[in-house]
């Protein structure tokens, strides 16, 4: 049981839209975030929320990421 249930489709889009946008600011404010990339901060703070119970482990949520943003990301990345 987690805080944020598997159906909660927006809270869960708020956590994980907050956290990319920690991680981005954290990047440009913090010398130890830019060393180790926003990318990799935003993946150790949704590990972290998962492990703590907050974020469901599974969601359709990540489905979206997964198949529609992370592969549009990559092309970005690469301009």
């Amino acid at each position: 049981m987690t805080l944020i249930s598997t159906d909660n489709l927006w809270m869960t889009w708020m956590v994980v839209i907050l956290v990319a946008s920690f991680a981005i600011f954290a990047e440009q404010k913090w010398k130890w975030a830019a060393r180790v990339s926003s990318a990799v901060v935003c993946i150790f703070g949704t590990v972290i929320l998962a492990n703590l119970k907050i974020l469901p482990t599974t969601s359709s949520t990540y489905d979206v990421i997964n198949n529609y943003i992370l592969p549009l990301s990559i092309p970005l990345l690469l301009f």
